[in-house]
């Protein structure tokens, strides 16, 4: 799923922790991860206001969200698992504490 200016805001402010995938290029290792974690994309080159208006500077950078609010960042990327294992320790740390 791909998101843009148009959607990107109603995508944040869902009441569930949601993840995305801020990027400049597109690797077929990238692309497999975010596939099989369902986190959507933004293309930083297409949606720059976006990228700017979270301060996103590196890619690629993942972003986790809680009611519009980002709640945890990780810039790189080593592979799926590490990535999955990130985004499961920031969920459980934040149902942890509210």
């Amino acid at each position: 799923m791909e998101l843009n200016a148009q959607n990107f805001q109603q995508y944040i402010h869902s009441e569930e922790l949601v993840g995305v995938a801020f990027l400049f290029d597109y690797t077929p290792e990238i692309l497999e991860a975010t596939a099989q974690l369902k986190l959507p994309r933004v293309n930083i080159v297409e949606e720059p206001e976006v990228a700017l208006e979270y301060g996103i500077r590196f890619t690629p950078t993942f972003v986790l969200f809680r009611r519009g609010r980002p709640v945890g960042f990780k810039v790189g990327f080593k592979d799926v698992k590490d990535l999955a294992s990130w985004f499961q320790d920031k969920i459980d740390n934040l149902v942890t504490l509210h």
